[in-house]
């Protein structure tokens, strides 16, 4: 028998980005889910903006 491997597949996630003093940037990623999206945001952007998440509809 063959083994399966499972696929996972990726979302598209909306990273809005909200600095201090009203600077503000949106972009659209492929991630395998919000952690791992959230975690891509804060190692580019750092911890001082606010940085939302979500899914985006298909």
């Amino acid at each position: 028998m063959k083994p399966t491997a499972k696929v996972k597949r990726l979302i598209n996630f909306k990273i809005s980005v909200t600095w201090i003093g009203g600077m503000y940037t949106c972009y659209q990623m492929l991630f395998f889910n919000s952690e791992s999206a959230r975690y891509y945001a804060t190692e580019v952007h750092g911890i001082e903006p606010k940085i939302k998440v979500e899914p985006c509809a298909d």
